[in-house]
């Protein structure tokens, strides 16, 4: 979820997500004065995914993912470097985080 100009995201509003890859997840959205349900912020928890079809997809989106690494590993950055080995080795959510400052 993106936010504009350089608002923040208070502490404890976002929590890891259940795939390291997708980085964060909200507990709870206020949009224009209304809630938006945990469920739409967090696609493993919706009554017509659940947690199988979810990590069915992670699956799928990982070896994309691990496939299109191992091609562009020299292209990138020193951070992109960095990021496509931490994913490449398996970096859990907190690994992703200590890359970029200010996470």
């Amino acid at each position: 979820m993106a936010r504009r100009g350089a608002a923040k995201f208070s502490p404890g509003t976002a929590a890891a997500g259940a795939l390291s890859l997708a980085g964060h997840t909200l507990h709870q959205l206020q949009v224009e004065g209304r809630m938006i349900a945990r469920w739409f912020l967090q696609v493993d928890t919706q009554p017509e995914i659940g947690e199988e079809a979810y990590d069915a997809g992670a699956k799928i989106l990982q070896d994309f993912f691990q496939k299109c690494s191992r091609i562009s590993r020299s292209g990138p950055g020193p951070l992109g470097k960095q990021i496509v080995n931490c994913f490449l080795d398996g970096g859990k959510l907190e690994d992703y985080d200590e890359l970029i400052p200010g996470v």
